[in-house]
């Protein structure tokens, strides 16, 4: 069906044995190369390329890219995390149109009890993984061996890491105890939350880029 069958009806409709080899070659060979090769990318590029919001324990990743090409298995990290959970695209500007095909057909009785993890749990996560950036960073900074002047220049600039390090502690222990307790948080409170994250990480890497410029 997948090889002959192209064959034949480029064939026939072109009247011409290229266009039945055209069949062939690109509908029946090219094709099963291509969606081959997507599928295998989630074992493969997916441990390579991308970001880890939720774990580094293990080598997979997220990347946006990998999601287009395997229909949303480009989420890898988050499915290594939770593996549990019907869904790899969890965020709502996240391509799985994966998710999307299996959370319709349960609406029409083809599949059932699927599986999601909360909120709570999933951002526990993205905290623990911030804070453990967050720490090998400034593990990292202290470590460097510089002169009086670039400690003087770079001192507030780890102070405010050492800032943003206790506000991560503090929300921490929020979720975590949400998460004991089951309590649901409201979505701005989330969003809130990830805004932080985000906020620390990206001044962690302006700290370490900056230690690392004053003692190259």
């Amino acid at each position: 069906v997948g090889f002959v069958l192209p064959m034949i009806l480029c064939g026939v409709y072109y009247q011409s044995w290229t266009a039945a080899l055209g069949g062939l070659l690109i509908v029946g060979v090219l094709r099963t190369v291509l969606v081959q090769h997507a599928t295998f990318c989630i074992n493969s590029a997916c441990h390579y390329f991308g970001n880890q919001p939720y774990s580094t324990k293990h080598s997979a990743r997220d990347s946006w890219v990998m999601a287009l090409v395997t229909y949303g298995e480009g989420y890898h990290n988050y499915h290594h995390e939770f593996q549990h959970d019907y869904r790899n695209g969890v965020k709502p500007w996240q391509f799985d149109p994966t998710k999307w095909c299996i959370w319709v057909l349960s609406k029409v009785g083809m599949t059932y009890n699927l599986r999601r993890v909360s909120e709570a749990k999933i951002l526990l996560a993205e905290l623990t993984e911030a804070r453990r950036r967050m720490e090998n960073g400034v593990a990292f900074c202290k470590s460097k061996n510089l002169t009086d002047t670039a400690k003087a220049k770079l001192e507030a600039s780890l102070d405010y890491l050492h800032q943003k390090q206790e506000e991560l502690a503090t929300h921490y222990y929020h979720v975590q105890k949400g998460v004991t307790d089951r309590v649901e948080f409201s979505k701005s409170k989330v969003r809130a939350w990830r805004r932080d994250i985000q906020d620390s990480l990206d001044h962690l890497d302006q700290v370490v880029n900056r230690f690392r410029a004053a003692h190259a």
